[in-house]
């Protein structure tokens, strides 16, 4: 894994939803301590679309269970398509999926790389938007192919484990099988065959199957979400759902605001859905609506008029993912046992997980608020925005259904906000849920080649695919590529330095948005240098960022 990179853009570019780009008049706090090294990833996989038998396994769990759409999906995780059905994992804009018998486990998904363990199956790897300072590797087991340009790829592993196939429909692939490398170029496609000699042949790709038609129709699904692109980034995922099933609305007070097609009459934000248990965020929402993952995990909502309207907040580069943005109500002495509320613009989220000072101020636009009870949240006040349900059904992690209430105003003045989440530890029979197929034991045990070590604890086994202590150089990574690097660190560490000892003539906000502009400004000449078969970095041009 990378060891050079700078936490992107670290104390930069704020998920504040519709908070970060209100103007603070406060004195900046405390300046914060550099990143923790126990802060969650900012970026996890969206578990997007399921067909026929599909079964998951969470990292926390020794069960394969029917998970839900919209689950989260980290390191750790596992995936089983049984004898028939597709599965679909979006990473912001890039995805892959499975079709039927075929196990993908996530040895790594965070914020430095995606590392996939595949001991038999086909997968199809779309990635849309590679960024440069991130790896991208599938570890089979007799080779660790190494994705380094933006693309479309097949991989497929044999039953017995020694035959993979590697497919590069668009792109660039590389692999290492022997300690030795092979490039597969752009429509080509590299056979290897046996396990720990294997002989590896480099032809033309065939005609495409069933599976990579319809990996094809989900990628122009997910192209053809050009109205949402305006307003969110597609690191957030999930776009196409927005434009599906829903409808954006410029706003005086609040921007942009998305407002969903197809809720019943009296719906209110986090009533349709479960809190799951999820390493290491702790409880997860997964909504039950086919669109319910980027409004649910980034930015607020606002009840405007007589509904409730999505508030995204100013296009960022870089969004963080939170479990749920909700304050939890309650307490001790509650008879309704749990309660939440979806947060407002430029209302505070207080993580109930460990994070450092740093990622709780990208999440906040910078603010803390310390008394949470002190604080005037705005949608605890609407009627129906508080979904409560016994403390039992919580820790069970039940979808909200017949339990749920939505409290009196009565009932309300009772319960306290709970600074430190629900305070409900989950329930072994959360971590198994309803069992689902369970792919064949031998796969447990079948080793992978790989580049990258898996993390602390993994048990499945992985041996080094080259020579102990080396690993691939990115041979798609160009002088563009370096020269881009090289300004980005430059700029990142400049942004570090301001955030530190901010400018006394410019307020936390309008720093965020001057910095962020100035990344989309980087962006903008990256992209225009590339289109354009330049060697290096253009010039900047004076007059301020681009919108990307």
């Amino acid at each position: 894994m990378r060891t050079d990179r700078v936490s992107l853009i670290a104390a930069v570019l704020v998920v504040a939803g519709c908070y970060g780009y209100a103007q603070s008049t406060e004195t900046p706090g405390p300046v914060p301590t550099p990143p923790d090294a126990d802060d969650p990833p900012a970026h996890v996989g969206r578990l997007a679309f399921i067909e026929g038998a599909v079964s998951f396994r969470a990292a926390a769990a020794d069960t394969w269970a029917i998970p839900q759409p919209n689950r989260p999906v980290t390191t750790g995780d596992a995936l089983w398509v049984d004898s028939v059905g597709h599965v679909e994992v979006e990473v912001g804009p890039n995805a892959f999926r499975a079709s039927r018998e075929t196990e993908i486990d996530v040895v790594h998904l965070d914020d430095d790389m995606l590392q996939l363990r595949v001991p038999q199956g086909s997968i199809d790897v779309r990635v849309k938007a590679m960024d440069i300072t991130k790896d991208y590797e599938v570890d089979a087991p007799n080779s660790a192919i190494i994705l380094d340009q933006d693309g479309e790829y097949r991989i497929d592993v044999s039953t017995s484990g020694d035959t993979t196939r590697v497919t590069a429909w668009s792109g660039h692939a590389q692999i290492t099988a022997n300690g030795s490398n092979t490039q597969v170029e752009a429509g080509q496609t590299a056979l290897l065959l046996g396990d720990s000699t294997a002989t590896v042949t480099v032809a033309s790709a065939g005609a495409r199957d069933d599976f990579d038609q319809w990996a094809r129709g989900r990628d122009e699904r997910e192209d053809h979400a050009t109205a949402s692109a305006r307003y969110v980034s597609a690191d957030m995922g999930g776009l196409e759902d927005l434009d599906a099933y829903g409808g954006w609305v410029d706003n005086p007070d609040y921007g942009a605001v998305w407002f969903p097609t197809t809720v019943a009459v009296g719906w209110s934000p986090y009533s349709i859905g479960s809190w799951e248990w999820v390493e290491p965020w702790g409880w997860s929402w997964v909504d039950g609506y086919s669109w319910g993952w980027a409004p649910f995990h980034y930015g607020r909502w606002a009840f405007i008029g007589s509904a409730w309207g999505w508030c995204p907040g100013p296009l960022i580069y870089d969004p963080i993912w939170a479990p749920g943005l909700v304050a939890f109500v309650g307490g001790s002495t509650w008879g309704l046992g749990v309660g939440w509320f979806p947060l407002a613009p430029r209302e505070p989220f207080v993580p109930w997980y460990r994070v450092g000072d740093r990622y709780r101020e990208r999440l906040n636009g910078g603010r803390e608020f310390v008394n949470v009870n002190n604080f005037a949240y705005r949608n605890r006040a609407i009627p129906g925005a508080v979904t409560a349900v016994p403390a039992r059904a919580f820790g069970d992690g039940e979808r909200v259904g017949r339990d749920a209430a939505h409290p009196s105003a009565s009932d309300l003045s009772k319960a306290g906000v709970l600074d430190r989440g629900p305070g409900i530890e989950p329930t072994r029979g959360r971590f198994i849920g309803q069992r689902g197929a369970a792919p064949p034991a031998r796969l447990a045990g079948r080793s992978v080649e790989a580049l990258h070590a898996p993390p602390p604890g993994e048990s499945r086994p992985i041996r080094s695919a080259g020579a102990p202590g080396t690993r691939l150089a990115r041979p798609g990574r160009t002088s563009l590529d370096q020269s881009y690097d090289q300004e980005r660190r430059q700029l990142e560490s400049r942004h570090m330095q301001e955030f530190a000892n901010p400018r006394p003539t410019e307020s936390r906000a309008q720093m965020y948005q001057r910095q962020e502009a100035e990344h989309r400004e980087l962006n903008f000449r990256y992209n225009t240098a590339r289109s354009g078969g330049m060697a290096r970095m253009p010039a900047r041009v004076g007059g301020g960022g681009h919108h990307r």
